[in-house]
């Protein structure tokens, strides 16, 4: 069978890059589409639509776009796969105080999956700001190449040798199976070990747990999450996380979101199902970064 030509050959690097992380995110990506202006949506439509359906020959195609680069070496090979093998929460800490320019060059040559995940932890405005860079994105010569690796390399150095272990990274990868299977596991796992499978269901931090938030954190998970996502995340809630998140809208944002929801298209369960892991992971990262707290303070309240 002949393979098709490559139409995405044309395009440059960092377009097709900025191209191609759209594509992964999917709906997740619906705030920083309603963000871009129209000649730069267009643009990145234009560019997805040649874009070959099977990742692998996404992938191929970008590695040739990005041959004419420098060879890299063992080191430098070394530190973007260091990178890519990062959780999205760390790589997103680790460049926190970093120039946006080198966000998106990190985010043009991890790999693509990599990538993805971490424009999820962005917020709207920023993973806007990273992705624009990646389009005016130019291949650095090589002693700039090399430089930004060594200072890579050395805040990478800087990190824990190990990764977490223990009840605290069991609790974490229950956290992102969740739904169904994780819960399927978890009982399997208190049936036989109650012991270990207690302490690890009062680690997790799920959807259910958004509920548990102080006033002042659900207000902060509201302002950092995409309008679309969380349209789609309480599709069908009707408990205490939208009591909780409603009650922390004035009435006018209350009703106008209702409003929205009553007037949105069916969504698929898969669909709902990842946004509300989708916001629940924010919620864990607030916390871990100590933006928002888990338990709700006292006298705390909203104020209209």
């Amino acid at each position: 069978m002949t393979t098709p030509p490559d139409r995405s050959a044309k395009f440059s690097p960092g377009l097709l890059r900025s191209a191609r992380l759209l594509k992964a995110l999917g709906p997740d990506a619906a705030g920083v589409w309603s963000a871009l202006r129209r000649d730069e949506a267009e643009t990145l439509s234009a560019v997805i639509d040649q874009l070959p359906d099977d990742a692998s020959d996404a992938d191929a195609a970008a590695d040739r776009l990005l041959s004419h680069a420098p060879p890299q070496t063992d080191v430098s090979a070394s530190v973007w796969q260091r990178l890519s093998r990062l959780a999205p929460a760390d790589i997103v800490s680790l460049l926190s105080d970093e120039h946006p320019q080198l966000f998106s060059m990190v985010l043009s040559r991890i790999a693509p999956r990599a990538a993805a995940d971490t424009v999820r932890y962005l917020p709207p405005g920023d993973a806007l700001d990273v992705l624009r860079g990646m389009v005016r994105l130019e291949t650095p010569g090589a002693d700039i190449l090399a430089t930004v690796e060594m200072h890579l390399g050395a805040k990478l150095d800087q990190l824990p040798a190990e990764p977490a272990k223990g009840d605290a990274a069991l609790s974490e990868i229950f956290d992102e199976l969740g739904g169904d299977q994780g819960e399927v596991l978890l009982q399997a796992l208190e049936q036989s070990d109650p012991a270990l499978g207690a302490r690890i269901r009062g680690q997790m931090f799920t959807f259910d747990d958004i509920a548990g938030l102080s006033p002042a954190g659900l207000q902060t998970l509201l302002a950092r999450t995409d309008r679309s996502a969380l349209i789609c995340a309480l599709t069908g809630e009707s408990g205490p996380v939208s009591k909780a998140l409603f009650a922390n809208m004035t009435s006018r944002a209350s009703d106008l979101l209702k409003d929205e929801m009553e007037a949105a298209s069916p969504v698929s369960r898969d669909r709902i199902l990842a946004a509300r892991q989708s916001l629940a992971r924010l919620a864990r990262e607030l916390i871990r970064r100590g933006e928002i707290t888990s338990k709700p303070d006292i006298d705390d309240e909203l104020i209209a």
